[in-house]
């Protein structure tokens, strides 16, 4: 860490900033990864939902026989 306050001051550059706008960047992909499997796990589960509610209409529709 020394080597990077250092470096700042003989460069004028935010080397933090720097860093931490790398890092961020480097996750991006890793961020985009969890969201597409959220949005494919909400999906699942609306489609389960709807399967379940579709099952128990057709069972509450069927006619009575006598």
């Amino acid at each position: 860490m020394a080597t990077n306050a250092v470096f700042s001051i003989n460069s004028n550059l935010d080397t933090q900033d720097i860093i931490t706008k790398m890092v961020s960047l480097e996750a991006r992909p890793m961020d985009l990864v969890e969201a597409k499997k959220q949005i494919e796990e909400q999906k699942l589960a609306r489609e389960s939902i709807t399967t379940t509610l579709q099952k128990k209409e057709r069972i509450s529709i069927k006619p009575m026989t006598l």
